[in-house]
């Protein structure tokens, strides 16, 4: 038998609040696995949506399929809730979970690419020059973040996006922290370099 969940509104700027957000999380993990509580379930999928889809937007997908693939993170969430261990950082493993949706996603749309060579997304009706820059360049930054080793884009996407620790990308990851470190700063030397003429990361 849990204790009452009890929704909590996520707080920042208390060095505390990581702890506090972690202890919020597993409480509420800890009520969908033992009583199906699908308040707790609600609650978990507000307070992660944001950053959740800022790290699926961040691994490829654009905004409509990183939507679908959103939705389907936290029906994986809701589907695997009992596999999900009271003791042990909600953080990782909510974003193991993401990881192996983008995945799949990217295996799937390399093979519908495959079935229909040339094919490319539609175009979006062009905006204002300073707006259309500014989308532009964040085009360019997703794409070269795209472009590198998986596991350098996912531990910087997880790092800068979900505001994961280095400890918590290991066990997301399942690598060591000392190579999640090295995974980072070779991604962000490689991005310094490709974008030096256009943002600073």
């Amino acid at each position: 038998m849990t204790d009452r969940y009890e929704p909590s509104e996520r707080r920042d700027g208390d060095p505390d609040d990581g702890r506090r957000e972690e202890a919020v999380d597993r409480t509420a993990m800890r009520a969908c696995r033992e009583e199906d509580d699908r308040e707790a379930f609600a609650d978990l999928l507000e307070r992660h949506e944001r950053r959740v889809l800022a790290v699926i937007r961040r691994m490829g997908p654009e905004a409509a399929t990183a939507d679908d693939l959103f939705q389907e993170v936290f029906l994986r969430v809701w589907r695997h809730r009992r596999s999900f261990r009271p003791t042990a950082p909600f953080a990782p493993w909510l974003y193991r979970i993401v990881r192996n949706v983008v995945n799949d996603w990217r295996v799937a749309d390399a093979r519908r690419r495959e079935r229909r060579p040339g094919d490319e997304p539609p175009r979006e009706v062009s905006r204002p020059d300073e707006e259309l820059g500014r989308r532009e360049t964040a085009e360019r930054v997703r794409g070269e973040i795209a472009r590198l080793p998986e596991r350098q884009r996912d531990a910087l996407v997880l790092r800068f996006s979900a505001g994961l620790s280095y400890g918590e990308i290991a066990l997301a990851l399942d690598a060591p922290i000392g190579t999640v470190g090295w995974w980072i700063k070779e991604a962000m030397a490689t991005l310094a370099e490709r974008l030096k003429d256009e943002v600073t990361w």
